[in-house]
């Protein structure tokens, strides 16, 4: 093939004025070089290399266009890489207004395909082969509608009768929504389904009497208001100062044009005088639309996931209460309260793994409450819950079962102390009796006097310890009695102890709290040993049990379960590292939710109804913390560390012990920008500095 490229070259030479027509190899021809040059004398024009006379096939160098054209479709076994800012599918526009397809080639399963809908101008996707769905959302892709107001002056008066809470200030507001300021009434303008979130807070102006206040959402469709259903929340009002409680809800509703909205709330129990409070009530409504992209509600099909780490709701940090529903009928949702700075979940939480709280965490009936009744579960007997009960009413905690040290101390003990014989006793039940203040202890029939000097004429303790050999006391199936009389009952050993103030000290001589336990390791033990159920029972009437659950491994609450902690760890003590862990909802005989994170890849991903797992969709976070300066004069402004592009949400803690949190102090921050947020107290706590933590994009 050189020599006949040489006599070309020569011929090309000699005869200038004749044509050199197309080349054709022969099946013969073969080229060591690496290179083979089509139009080597740079004579322009289209170049093309062509595959068979009849087949007709080429790559063509257009020289009008500046590319290569391929005039059938192209395959290719390995990978493809392009430097070019642009890859054009129909680049000649020969298929001008038809659907234009990216496919993933799956052989004998179904393909992944990618295509632009040419009749509805949108990029769409299909799954395995599924039905194919609008990128960006579940339906709709059109932009976000919402309305966000609050009640920013407060002072609306709550009597017996529902009233109506003013909205003062927009912070948000579409073309969707009609509200006037200062109105109760929000008309939407434009039908669709709508996610609803709404919040009341009110609190005793004056008086004394506990009492209870209550707010719901109201629907006018064109034939009058009438109450949501399902949309009265309750809230508890204590004192002047202990009165303010916090109450909200989350719908999902399908709204016509002309259709009103507005929050009521009303005195429903108690004679004190209340009212709502500057800054705690608000409206926030959006239009989902079946899951429409942009901001507001967003609705997730559990057929798409994303390979991302984390999932932000409130993206633009418009505030408010943040909701993670589940489920638009079962509506139960984890969402983060704005009013108490707390997550809370609608519904109990049952953790199938170990449960790690950083932090303390907080167990009553009523967090609402200044007084109530707590109950943890631990373990069930019989199928019935054990409970560790803290009794409001009584004043102390009561454990469901018997209490087994596992022979170790039991320190710092006080003993009942009562004027009389406790009522319905139970065989080897003790109390001290403070008229007489003798020890008694139940035989089964009667009251035993215990202490030293008493018991019907019994020896000393002396006495009988010195006259015995191996000095140990044995009654045999008689009582044995020790009474001192008036005098304080001391035990001092290496192992336990008993002072004069009646503490009990296990592992340590000199106890300094009714029980004080020195020992390391376990100190206590419930169960023995044996595969039935382990638990703690809180009783306030109803048990409430917190325990091991010997049949599903794990340990297992009643009731919901409340912290103030920031982080809950699953799999604390890192014993299965690999394996995957998850938060199930329980559903019963319905198929289960699930977020999890999966291990082998890594991501976050949740599971609705059962249903297959998909990875969680996340953005990327700018987290930026540090401490303000000392707050002289009311306020500080500080500035960010790192660079924002929009105002990110900033929570603040005092540095210092101080008394923020009461209700006679306060502080709040403002004027929060993408550089810089200002933070302003009361003055009782001028002078103090605050650790701060920004979150945003």
């Amino acid at each position: 093939m050189k020599k006949l490229l040489v006599i070309i070259a020569g011929i090309t030479l000699l005869l200038p004025q004749l044509a050199l027509a197309d080349f054709v190899p022969s099946d013969e021809d073969e080229n060591a070089s690496n290179t083979i040059i089509l139009d080597a004398d740079d004579t322009g024009g289209n170049v093309t290399l062509q595959f068979g006379a009849s087949l007709g096939k080429y790559l063509r160098w257009n020289s009008s266009t500046l590319n290569f054209d391929l005039s059938d479709d192209l395959t290719i076994d390995g990978g493809f890489s392009q430097n070019g800012l642009n890859i054009t599918l129909d680049a000649d526009n020969a298929g001008a207004g038809n659907t234009v397809n990216i496919i993933a080639n799956q052989g004998s399963d179904n393909d992944g395909t990618i295509r632009y809908n040419a009749t509805t101008n949108e990029w769409e996707y299909s799954n395995d082969g599924g039905a194919f769905t609008t990128f960006g959302s579940g339906g709709s892709s059109g932009t976000a509608e919402y309305f966000d107001a609050y009640d920013s002056t407060g002072g609306t008066s709550i009597d017996a009768g529902f009233t109506d809470i003013p909205l003062g200030t927009e912070r948000k507001k579409t073309t969707d929504f009609t509200h006037s300021t200062g109105s109760a009434e929000i008309t939407v303008n434009t039908d669709g389904t709508y996610y609803v979130n709404y919040a009341v807070t009110t609190d005793i102006t004056s008086g004394t009497n506990r009492s209870e206040s209550e707010a719901r959402l109201m629907l006018d469709t064109g034939s009058g208001y009438a109450a949501v259903a399902g949309s009265i929340a309750k809230m508890y009002n204590r004192t002047a100062t202990q009165g303010d409680a916090t109450a909200s809800r989350s719908f999902t509703l399908d709204l016509s044009a002309g259709d009103k909205l507005k929050i009521q709330a009303q005195r429903s129990s108690g004679s004190s005088n209340i009212a709502t409070l500057a800054g705690g009530s608000a409206l926030v409504i959006s239009r989902v639309e079946g899951g429409g992209g942009g901001e507001g509600n967003h609705t997730q099909n559990t057929d798409i996931g994303t390979d991302s780490n984390t999932f932000i709701l409130d993206n633009d940090d418009t505030g408010g209460n943040v909701t993670l529903q589940f489920g638009t009928a079962l509506a139960e949702t984890l969402f983060w309260d704005s009013s108490n700075s707390r997550f809370t979940l609608t519904d109990a939480l049952r953790a199938e793994g170990n449960l790690a709280v950083i932090g303390q965490a907080y167990v009553a009936d009523d967090h609402a409450a200044t007084d109530s009744d707590g109950t943890l579960s631990l373990g069930r007997n019989s199928n019935t819950w054990e409970n560790l009960t803290w009794n409001d009413t009584n004043d102390q905690f009561q454990i469901s079962d018997d209490l087994s040290f596992g022979q170790n101390q039991i320190r710092d003990v006080a003993l009942h102390n009562a004027s009389s014989a406790p009522g319905s006793p139970v065989a080897g039940q003790i109390y001290h009796n403070t008229s007489d203040n003798n020890t008694y202890i139940w035989s089964g029939s009667v009251w035993e006097d215990i202490t030293a000097s008493g018991g019907g004429g019994s020896s000393d303790f002396e006495g009988v310890y010195t006259t015995d050999v191996d000095k140990t006391l044995t009654t045999g199936n008689g009582a044995f009695t020790i009474n001192t009389g008036t005098n304080d009952f001391i035990v001092a050993s290496n192992d336990w102890s008993i002072d004069a103030s009646g503490n009990i000290g296990i592992g340590i001589a000199s106890a300094t709290a009714p029980i004080d336990i020195e020992r390391t390791g376990a100190v206590m033990e419930i169960g023995n040993g044996n595969a039935a159920l382990s638990y703690i029972t809180f009783d306030d009437g109803t048990d409430h049990l917190f325990g091991w659950d010997s049949s599903n491994a794990a340990f297992g609450f009643t009731d919901n379960i409340f912290t103030n902690g920031t982080i809950i760890t699953l799999d604390y003590d890192n014993t299965g590292p690999g394996a995957n862990v998850g938060i199930i909802v329980n559903q019963g005989s319905d198929n289960n939710g699930i977020i999890g994170y999966d291990a082998a890849s890594n991501q976050w991903v949740l599971s609705n109804d059962g249903g297959a797992f998909e990875a969680i969709a996340t953005g990327v976070p700018v987290i930026d913390y540090g401490t303000t300066a000392n707050t002289a004069g009311n306020s500080v402004t500080t500035a960010f560390n790192k660079t924002f592009t929009s105002p990110p949400v900033v929570v603040v803690t005092p540095n210092s012990s101080d008394t923020i949190g009461n209700n006679d102090t306060w502080y709040h921050i403002s004027n929060t920008t993408t550089t810089q947020f200002t933070i302003t107290v009361d003055s009782s706590n001028n002078g103090e500095s605050f650790n701060w933590i920004a979150i945003g994009t």
